[in-house]
C-alpha cells in the first residue's frame, strides 16, 4: 500500500482519532439522553466516515491525481478565493449585528460576564480587521 497524498492521510487519521475520542468521552462521561445522544453518535459516525473517505483517497493514485488537478485548477482557485473573501465579510457583519442586537435588547445595562464577552468579541473584530488590512497590503504589494 503506497501513500500518494500525505496531507489527506493525516487529515483522515485526524478525523478518525477525533471520532474515537468523542466515543471515548461519551462512554466514560455522564450518560446522554435523547437528542444529545443522537447528536453525539452522528458526530462520531460522521468523523469516522469522513476519515475513511480521506484515507481511501490518500492511498488511491487516481483519486490523488484528481485532487491535485482540482487544487491546481485556476477556476477552482478563484472560486475558493472569492468564497473565502465573502465568508469573511459576512461573518464580520453577523458578529457586528449580533453585538448591536445584544446591546439593544439589554438596553445598555450590562453585567460583568456580558461586558467580558463583548470585550472579547470587540478584540476579535479588531484583530479580523487588522488581519484583513495586512493581507490586502501584502497582496497589493505582491501582485
Amino acid at each position: 500500500m503506497k501513500i500518494y497524498n500525505q496531507k489527506g492521510l493525516l487529515a483522515g487519521l485526524g478525523l478518525v482519532v477525533l471520532g474515537s475520542a468523542n466515543l471515548y468521552f461519551q462512554l466514560t462521561g455522564p450518560a446522554l439522553h435523547g437528542w444529545d445522544l443522537a447528536q453525539s453518535w452522528l458526530i462520531i459516525l460522521g468523523c469516522w466516515l469522513a476519515g475513511a473517505v480521506a484515507i481511501r483517497r490518500a492511498i488511491s493514485k487516481q483519486a490523488t491525481r484528481e485532487d491535485r488537478l482540482d487544487e491546481r485548477d485556476e477556476r477552482q482557485q478563484l472560486i475558493r478565493l472569492k468564497a473565502n473573501d465573502r465568508t469573511l465579510k459576512l461573518l464580520l457583519g453577523v458578529v457586528i449585528a449580533g453585538v448591536v442586537v445584544v446591546l439593544a435588547v439589554r438596553g445598555g445595562q450590562l453585567d460583568a460576564t456580558l461586558k467580558a464577552m463583548l470585550s472579547g468579541i470587540g478584540l476579535m473584530i479588531g484583530l479580523t480587521f487588522w488581519l484583513w488590512v495586512g493581507s490586502m497590503l501584502y497582496y497589493e504589494h505582491k501582485l
